[in-house]
C-alpha cells in the first residue's frame, strides 16, 4: 500500500508536468512511439533480407516480395536483393537522422521544464516567510532550486525512455509472436520470471540507497558551506585535522552509497545479459531438435537473436528507468511539497506616511522560543523623527523593527500608519517606503551598479547619485566607476566603504523610512563617526530608526527608546 502511494506521487506530478505543457508532451510521446516503431523497422527489414539471400527462391513464393519484384520491373534476383540492401542502408541512414532530432527535441522539452520549475521554486523561495528561512539551511535551497529540478530532468527523460522501450519491447513481441508463438511464450515466461526477481529484491535496496545519498549528499553541501563561510578563520587555524576528518567522513559516507548505488544498478544488465544469451542459445537448440532443418531455421534464428539484440538493452533500460524513477522518488516528494506550500498573497494597496506608524499591544514569539521576545509594544513615530533603540543584546530591539518592516508578524497587536492598518493589502506598499542597512551587508561578486541597484532595474544616473549622497563615489571613480567589480562578499573593499555601499543601496529607491540595526558596530569610532554624519545628512528629511550600542552614535536622535527582555522600559523625547 505504502509502495503504491510512492508510485502515486510520482505519477501526480508526471501528471502536473503534462498540464504545464500538454501539447509538447503529447509531441513528444508521438515521436517517442515513432522512434519505437522505426527501431523495430529496422530489425523487420533485416530479416528478409537475410532469408533472400540465403533462399533467393524465397523472392517468388513470397507473395510479398513478388509483387514487389514485379511492379518495380526487376529481371534478376542479384539486382532485387542489391535493391533491397540499398533501400535497408538508405532507412537506416534516416532513422538515425530521425534518432537524432528526436533526442534533441526530448532534452529541449526536459530542460525547458527545469527551467519552469527552476522559476516556480524560485519563486517559493522569495515568498518564504522570514521565520520559515531562519528554520532552513542554505544548502537546502540550494538544493532545491537547483539540485533537485535536475532530478525532474531525470525523471522526465527515464519516464520518457521507459515508454519508447516499452513500445519497442511490445512491437518486437508482437512481431516475435507471428513468427513463432510458442517459442516466445517460452522466452517471455522465461524473461519475465528474471525481471520479477530482480526488481523484487533489487528496488528496496536502491529506494534506501536513494534516501541516504541525498541526505548525505545535502550533509556534505552543508559542511562544505561552512567551511567556505569561515574560510578566513580557517586559514589561522595550524591544525586542521578536525575539518578535514569532518568533512571526509561526510564525503566518504556520500560515495560510498552512490558507490553502492550504481553497483546494484549495473546488477540487473548483468543478469539480464547472461540470462538472455543463455535462453537465445536454448532456442536455437530447440528449434533444431523441432524442425530438423538448418536451413529453414536461419530466418527464425535471425529473427530471434537481432530481436534478443534489441530486447537485452530494452529490457535493461526499462528496469534502469524504473529504477531511477524510484531512486529520485524522495527529491520528487520534496519538490512536490515545496510547489504545494501556500504562503500569504500581499495586495498593492497604497498607503501613505504623513504623519506617523503606531505600534500598538504588540506581542511576538519565536517558534523556537518558549516565551515572548517583543511584549506589550507601545511607541508611536512620528515622520521626521530620529529614533535610537539601545539595549542589551536580546533585549528584542532587532526584533522590533524586522516586525515594523513587515519582515516579521506580530501574534498579537496593530501597527497603524497614519491611522491605516497595516495588513496584506498594503504591506507591500508599506515596504517599498523603507530602506533598510543591516549589521552585515552582503555584497555578491557582481558590479558595483549591481549590488546597489539590487532588486531593481540599473539606473546608472540613480547609482552615481546615490554613491555621491554615501559620499564614496571618487574612490569607485579611480577604479573602473560602476563597473568595479566588488567581489563575493566584498571582498575587494574595506569595512567603511562596504557601509557606504550599504548606505548607497539603501538610498536607491528613495526610501521615506531608514532603518540602521547595527550598521556601525562593526567600525571604529572615527569611521563610525564619519559615517554617521553622513546618515544624518542624508537622513535629515527621512524618519530615521537606528540600533546602535554606542550612545555617541545617537547623539542626534530627539527620540531614544531603552528596551529591556522585550520590552519598553523607557522613552526619552528631547
Amino acid at each position: 500500500m505504502i509502495k503504491l502511494k510512492k508510485y502515486n506521487k510520482i505519477l501526480q506530478l508526471i501528471k502536473l508536468l503534462d498540464i504545464n505543457d500538454k501539447k509538447k508532451f503529447l509531441l513528444i510521446v508521438v515521436l517517442s512511439l515513432l522512434q519505437s516503431l522505426l527501431d523495430t523497422a529496422s530489425i523487420a527489414l533485416f530479416v528478409p533480407f537475410i532469408n533472400m539471400i540465403s533462399n533467393p527462391n524465397i523472392i517468388h513464393s513470397n507473395y510479398v516480395m513478388n509483387v514487389i519484384y514485379s511492379f518495380f520491373g526487376f529481371t534478376s534476383d542479384i539486382s532485387f536483393i542489391i535493391a533491397v540492401g540499398v533501400f535497408i542502408i538508405g532507412f537506416y541512414f534516416l532513422r538515425a537522422i530521425y534518432t537524432l532530432l528526436y533526442q534533441m527535441q526530448v532534452q529541449k522539452y526536459v530542460y525547458g521544464l527545469v527551467d519552469y520549475f527552476i522559476k516556480n521554486l524560485f519563486s517559493k523561495f522569495i515568498q518564504t516567510p522570514y521565520s520559515d528561512y531562519l528554520n532552513q539551511s542554505p544548502s537546502y535551497f540550494n538544493n532545491m532550486i537547483v539540485g533537485y529540478p535536475e532530478s525532474i530532468a531525470q525523471l522526465v527523460s527515464n519516464a520518457l525512455n521507459f515508454c519508447t522501450q516499452m513500445f519497442t519491447l511490445i512491437s518486437i513481441y508482437v512481431i516475435l509472436m507471428f513468427i513463432d508463438f510458442k517459442i516466445t511464450i517460452i522466452m517471455t515466461s522465461l524473461l519475465l520470471c528474471i525481471v520479477y526477481a530482480v526488481n523484487k529484491y533489487l528496488l528496496p535496496y536502491l529506494k534506501n540507497y536513494g534516501t541516504k545519498a541525498n541526505s548525505f549528499r545535502i550533509k556534505l553541501l552543508k559542511e562544505l558551506q561552512k567551511q567556505i563561510g569561515n574560510f578566513k578563520l580557517l586559514k589561522l587555524l595550524q591544525e586542521r585535522d578536525i575539518l578535514t576528518r569532518g568533512f571526509f567522513t561526510v564525503c566518504k559516507e556520500t560515495n560510498h552509497n552512490l558507490a553502492s548505488y550504481y553497483a546494484i544498478q549495473n546488477l540487473p544488465r548483468i543478469i539480464l545479459e547472461c540470462v538472455g544469451f543463455i535462453i537465445l542459445i536454448f532456442i536455437i537448440i530447440l528449434n533444431i531438435i523441432i524442425t530438423h532443418d538448418l536451413k529453414e531455421s536461419i530466418g527464425v534464428l535471425t529473427m530471434f537473436g537481432l530481436a534478443f539484440y534489441k530486447l537485452l538493452p530494452s529490457i535493461n533500460n526499462i528496469s534502469n528507468s524504473f529504477n531511477q524513477m524510484i531512486f529520485l522518488t524522495p527529491v520528487i516528494e520534496n519538490i512536490q511539497d515545496e510547489l504545494e506550500k501556500k504562503y500569504p498573497e500581499y495586495g498593492n494597496q497604497d498607503i501613505k506616511f504623513n504623519e506617523s506608524i503606531t505600534l500598538r499591544s504588540i506581542y511576538f514569539k519565536y517558534s523556537s522560543s518558549l516565551k515572548d521576545t517583543l511584549s506589550d509594544i507601545n511607541l508611536e513615530i512620528k515622520r521626521g523623527d530620529k529614533v535610537g533603540f539601545i539595549g542589551e543584546s536580546g533585549s528584542g530591539k532587532s526584533t522590533l523593527l524586522d516586525v515594523l518592516m513587515g519582515i516579521y508578524y506580530p501574534a498579537h497587536g496593530s501597527i497603524y500608519v497614519d491611522n491605516i492598518k497595516l495588513d496584506s493589502t498594503n504591506l507591500n506598499s508599506w515596504k517599498s517606503k523603507i530602506g533598510y542597512i543591516p549589521q552585515n551587508i552582503y555584497l555578491f561578486d557582481g558590479t558595483l551598479a549591481e549590488n546597489i541597484a539590487y532588486g531593481h532595474e540599473v539606473n546608472q544616473e540613480r547609482v552615481i547619485e546615490c554613491l555621491k549622497i554615501a559620499n564614496i563615489y571618487k574612490f569607485f571613480e579611480e577604479k573602473n566607476g560602476i563597473n568595479t567589480l566588488i567581489g563575493e562578499g566584498g571582498i575587494n573593499i574595506s569595512g567603511g566603504q562596504k557601509q557606504r555601499v550599504g548606505i548607497a543601496r539603501a538610498l536607491y529607491t528613495n526610501p521615506e523610512i531608514l532603518i540602521l540595526d547595527e550598521s556601525t558596530s562593526a567600525l571604529d569610532s572615527e569611521t563610525e563617526s564619519f559615517i554617521m554624519d553622513e546618515i544624518y545628512r542624508i537622513g535629515e528629511n527621512k524618519t530615521l530608526l537606528i540600533i546602535a550600542h554606542r550612545l555617541s552614535t545617537l547623539n542626534r536622535c530627539n527620540v531614544v527608546v531603552k528596551m529591556l527582555s522585550g520590552s519598553i522600559v523607557e522613552i526619552d523625547r528631547i
